[in-house]
């Protein structure tokens, strides 16, 4: 059972363990509207993370409540400056043509610059997840005890993913309320992806290949154990955050890019019944949907446990 408080007791330091205070790891990801994003920067901050870029994929949003951060956190706003940025990066005319009106391109664009950026400042690695997922660690109070332990030769990671299990669909801060997580024996019940995020090297010639993993040419790839560290995925964490987030991603395209079929039933269902204004009892066909697709009884909760499908 886990939740953002109890991680937060867990990791003050350790006084058996030691790391290097010099090693930076650093944080990309784009976000829009994030739900209690200042409880997401701090959680990793205090783990360690060195450098924090955040993207707002929405030029208006007010961004004023971040400035009180000190230079670990970078605010960048996609506006057309930071498009003509995005113009320099090799991936850039394999997406222009999406970068409107597909997410995951700005993503991967936002990505591959970032690292541009996070050499020029020294970061040692470069991690890319969302603003609705945070790096768990059973053995490490500080992130850089683990990047210690990597191979030396290593330039890719890749880093294993668990699902948030809700038992009910009104709690509130999700970081703060949600403690069962599926873990990749319950892979057939994630409702979003669970092939996991990756990271990769800076001064490699790492390259952002989609926005779950890196590539490189030379690429010497580490899949991290799920007891050093995992990604838990807080998707779809309440019933309210659910709607609100298929309101902003509106009637989007049954396939990626215009081309591959989208395999995640529940997110297009999601989708359909969110945006469909002709549903006569709509909030009640849409919480039939949630309860019956998302929220795990205790009954079943229990079992899986006993499973370890459920921590």
């Amino acid at each position: 059972i886990i939740s953002l408080v109890i991680l937060k007791c867990y990791k003050k330091k350790k006084l058996n363990e030691t790391f290097d205070n010099n090693l930076s790891i650093g944080l990309v990801t784009t976000t829009k509207s994030a739900h209690n994003l200042n409880d997401w920067i701090n959680y990793h901050l205090d783990f360690g993370i060195k450098k924090i870029y955040l993207i707002f994929d929405d030029k208006n949003e007010d961004t004023s409540r971040y400035r009180l951060y000190d230079s670990r956190l970078s605010i960048i706003k996609n506006n057309n400056e930071w498009e003509d940025k995005l113009k320099l990066c090799s991936q850039y005319n394999n997406f222009k043509d999406s970068y409107n009106t597909e997410v995951m391109t700005r993503q991967i664009l936002n990505a591959e610059y970032i690292l541009k950026i996070a050499k020029v400042e020294n970061i040692d690695w470069l991690i890319h997840i969302d603003v609705d997922e945070i790096l768990y660690s059973k053995k490490h109070s500080n992130i850089n005890s683990l990047f210690n332990n990597l191979n030396s030769s290593t330039n890719v990671i890749k880093i294993h993913n668990y699902e948030v299990a809700p038992t009910n669909d009104n709690t509130g801060n999700c970081f703060r309320s949600q403690y069962y997580f599926k873990t990749k024996k319950a892979g057939s019940m994630f409702n979003a992806y669970f092939n996991g995020k990756g990271g990769c090297k800076v001064s490699s010639d790492a390259y952002p290949h989609g926005v779950h993993d890196f590539k490189s040419k030379t690429e010497i790839k580490e899949i991290i154990d799920e007891n050093d560290l995992v990604i838990l995925h807080y998707v779809n964490c309440n019933f309210h955050e659910w709607v609100r987030k298929y309101k902003i991603l509106g009637k989007f395209s049954d396939k990626w890019w215009g081309r591959k079929k989208i395999p995640l039933q529940f997110h297009t269902k999601s989708r359909d019944i969110i945006n469909d204004n002709s549903i006569k009892f709509w909030e009640n066909t849409c919480r039939q949907l949630y309860n019956k697709d998302v929220v795990l009884s205790e009954s079943l909760l229990d079992n899986l446990v006993k499973d370890n499908k459920i921590i």
